[in-house]
């Protein structure tokens, strides 16, 4: 898919189907790992869950898990740019990500369970829009994925 912007979002599937990569590409041909299920770690062993202890967060509770329904969006935005609460150990696949609770606690989440509103979902709207914005003009920009769908 070519962006109007001129960058390319690229998705690889496996023969089975299965997401294995989704790249994007800038219009001076660097590229920005959005998504890597191909990988799989040697120590990994058997199906996709990993076993690790509750993470050790050292943030206050409330920037750990924003509310949406209380948070500003400045808030939502630095919570979805903020840094692993503990350390990582490894590189985890998606599949790993998607059947390892313990895993997903290592970065502050926003908890999006009671807004179902409408005057909600559009400040969910402005926000993505805002991050979109700020990934692409801001050259302080982080150099990770921003957890937004850019259209």
């Amino acid at each position: 898919m070519i962006r109007p912007d001129g960058t390319q979002v690229i998705t690889v599937i496996g023969r089975d189907g299965q997401l294995l990569r989704r790249i994007r590409r800038d219009e001076r041909g660097r590229e920005i790992i959005i998504i890597d299920n191909s990988y799989r770690d040697p120590r990994a062993v058997g199906g996709f869950y990993v076993a690790l202890p509750p993470p050790v967060v050292r943030i206050p509770y409330d920037r750990y898990i924003v509310d949406s329904e209380d948070a500003p969006p400045d808030l939502i935005y630095d919570t979805m740019v903020a840094p692993p609460v503990d350390r990582i150990e490894r590189r985890y696949s998606l599949d790993e990500i998607r059947y390892s609770p313990n895993v997903r606690q290592l970065m502050p989440s926003i908890d999006v369970t009671r807004s179902t509103s409408k005057p909600a979902l559009g400040k969910y709207r402005r926000i993505r829009q805002r991050s979109c914005r700020r990934s692409r003009t801001d050259s302080t920009a982080p150099s990770r994925p921003i957890r937004a769908r850019c259209s």
